[in-house]
């Protein structure tokens, strides 16, 4: 009985280390405002107001050219900029298919962010609007992209709402975090 407890015991404690470490960790950053205007199952119809971001160009190759923009952005809130300021993580990271943002905080954003040092990065403006949004999970991948956009674009069809622009995807989780627990969403622009 003392060993079916210790190893009870053992595994309590690691699944609590795991989830820990892997577990949702977006609740520990400011994440970009928005109102729910509506709900209709999986999808939500959002109002964002205008936000400051800090964004890297991407070219063809998506994984690397990812892989490099955000180290890009990463560096300049870690202190590559004009100011050498550090700068908070937000979430969502915003993906489009040819840009990757960060959300600049409320409080960087009232004082001023501090420019580029270099021409990675460029400081820009997402103007905000009404979105139709779907929450997915799962790994960051071109397929799971495609599938929640073709959901996204099936289900305001049968709405018969005018989309007014291309996707934009949102992700809310470190790469760490077990694919099962991530915060994935597509946006798209609605009229």
């Amino acid at each position: 009985m003392t060993l079916r407890f210790t190893l009870l015991v053992t595994f309590i404690i690691f699944a609590t280390a795991a989830w820990s470490w892997c577990g949702p960790h977006r609740d520990r950053y400011e994440t970009a405002p928005y109102k729910v205007v509506s709900t209709d199952g999986k999808v939500e119809i959002r109002e964002y107001p205008p936000l400051k971001l800090v964004t890297a160009k991407m070219g063809e190759a998506k994984d690397n050219e990812a892989n490099r923009s955000f180290r890009s952005l990463f560096a300049y809130i870690s202190g590559e900029n004009a100011a050498s300021s550090k700068i908070a993580m937000t979430t969502p990271v915003f993906m489009d298919e040819s840009n990757m943002s960060f959300v600049l905080p409320e409080d960087v954003t009232e004082s001023g962010a501090p420019s580029p040092t270099g021409t990675a990065v460029a400081l820009t403006q997402f103007a905000g609007g009404r979105f139709a949004v779907l929450r997915f999970k799962g790994s960051r991948s071109d397929r799971a992209e495609e599938n929640a956009e073709a959901a996204l674009r099936a289900w305001a069809a049968a709405k018969k709402l005018r989309i007014t622009g291309s996707a934009m995807f949102a992700y809310y989780d470190p790469p760490f975090t077990l694919p099962p627990l991530r915060r994935n969403e597509v946006l798209l622009a609605i009229e």
